[in-house]
């Protein structure tokens, strides 16, 4: 059997989900500068933060109690050995049982979360192709909402918690526990 390789790659979070952006056009472009009257963007450079836990479901704007940290759904051993991981490991306070459902396929899932409404979050969704290789979604409502003049970033607050604590705990699986994951750390130009 070939040796799998596991890398923790945090430069790529930091590259793909950076929140600064710009945009730039030549000062060459015809004679006397841009002819559009554009000018140069400055390029924000936001501090790089340790990635936040999953935070409580009662975090969310406009969360209607009783709630859930997030979904999940699966059917192994091995994946409800991972989403108790996620509970267990998640920093600076551990998930509970009553504050994770389960269900055995996404349909399921999507099937709750359209009946029950600002009820949770996010949800993962694994599959164990074989005993090497495990395979997740993310699910989350990606809809930026604000509550009294702040907004809400689903995809810093809720999403990368739900990935990072997802990955985190399939390479702790497939690695037999014996894997010292360093909190990756980000840069968002934002709460």
């Amino acid at each position: 059997m070939a040796k799998q390789e596991i890398r923790h790659r945090p430069a790529l979070l930091l590259s793909h989900f950076h929140a600064a952006a710009v945009w730039r056009r030549s000062r060459d472009q015809g004679a006397g500068g841009d002819p559009h009257g554009v000018q140069e963007c400055p390029v924000r450079d936001p501090p790089t933060k340790e990635a936040p836990p999953i935070p409580p479901c009662e975090d969310k704007f406009f969360a209607k109690p009783p709630c859930y940290d997030f979904v999940w759904s699966g059917t192994s051993a091995r994946i409800q050995g991972i989403v108790k991981g996620i509970m267990k490991n998640n920093p600076g306070r551990e998930i509970s049982d009553d504050r994770v459902k389960s269900f055995r396929t996404p349909k399921e899932v999507d099937t709750w979360l359209l009946d029950n409404p600002l009820r949770c979050p996010g949800a993962l969704h694994f599959v164990e192709k074989s005993s090497t290789v495990i395979s997740y979604g993310v699910q989350t409502n990606s809809t930026s909402v604000a509550k009294r003049g702040q907004f809400e970033d689903p995809t810093f607050k809720f999403q990368i918690p739900l990935q990072i604590a997802a990955e985190r705990e399939i390479a702790r699986s497939l690695l037999g526990g014996a894997f010292l994951y360093p909190p990756p750390f980000l840069r968002h130009d934002g709460n």
